[in-house]
């Protein structure tokens, strides 16, 4: 899953800050304009959301290969 996110605070458009946001720039959601961290490029809560974003979608891609795995030996069963 790619798309937007914010380089202050890591949101996404799907899953957006808590108050709620829209995109300011490309790269930066309106809740973050005008903060201290708005002109860095990864700030520490940027980074967890980004570290705890990408744990999930290690989770669900490990998810589908399991998926898949489970289909394949389904259809090798058949064959025999």
């Amino acid at each position: 899953m790619t798309g937007q996110v914010c380089r202050v605070c890591g949101c996404t458009d799907f899953e957006p800050c808590l108050e709620g946001c829209s995109w300011a720039e490309a790269d930066l959601c309106s809740a973050c304009v005008g903060t201290p961290g708005e002109k860095a490029k990864g700030t520490i809560r940027g980074l967890r959301a980004a570290v705890a974003r990408i744990r999930r979608e290690k989770e669900e891609l490990a998810m589908s290969v399991m998926q898949l795995q489970a289909r394949l030996l389904v259809e090798r069963d058949k064959k025999r």
